[in-house]
């Protein structure tokens, strides 16, 4: 489970200038990601070597552990945005009442920055949960179902190999 993904693979599947003019928005970009996701091993895959077992065990891990360090600090992010926002129109409703309405257009460009930094980590960390409780019950899911599968085919390849 753990190195699916690397940046050559991304930067394989993102390279437009490999495609045909007509081509490079949709249909290269596509082709090269469904390939790329046609080689990912799934569900009941024997694993190939040591390291492919080794890191879909540790994923087991740490994939829960990134989420929950993920969660952390969107929730404090969100916090921090909550805080700036309501201190900023504050600060605007202050500078309003003492007449400085430069500081209070000021104070309000903080308010939107600190609510839009609130919505942001807010949706990372509904992300986050959503993928954190999806890690739960899928990277046990994945490992077992690819270990059996291993002793499976080295269990019968003894067997079926022909004469």
């Amino acid at each position: 489970m753990l190195g699916l993904v690397n940046l050559n693979d991304i930067w394989d599947v993102l390279n437009v200038a490999q495609d045909p003019k007509e081509k490079w928005l949709w249909e290269g970009p596509t082709k090269r990601f469904i390939s790329k996701y046609r080689q990912r091993p799934s569900f009941f895959t024997p694993f190939k070597n040591k390291s492919e077992f080794i890191g879909s065990f540790l994923a087991n891990f740490i994939y829960p552990a990134a989420l929950t360090i993920t969660s952390f600090a969107s929730a404090v992010c969100a916090v921090l945005g909550l805080t700036l926002g309501v201190v900023a129109t504050l600060v605007a409703v202050v500078a309003a009442i003492m007449g400085n309405h430069q500081f209070c257009d000021d104070s309000i460009d903080n308010t939107k920055s600190g609510f839009r930094i609130t919505g942001l980590a807010l949706a990372s960390l509904t992300a986050s949960i959503f993928l954190f409780a999806l890690s739960l019950i899928h990277t046990p899911i994945n490992f077992l179902t690819r270990t059996v599968a291993t002793l499976i085919c080295d269990y019968a390849a003894p067997i079926v190999q022909p004469i």
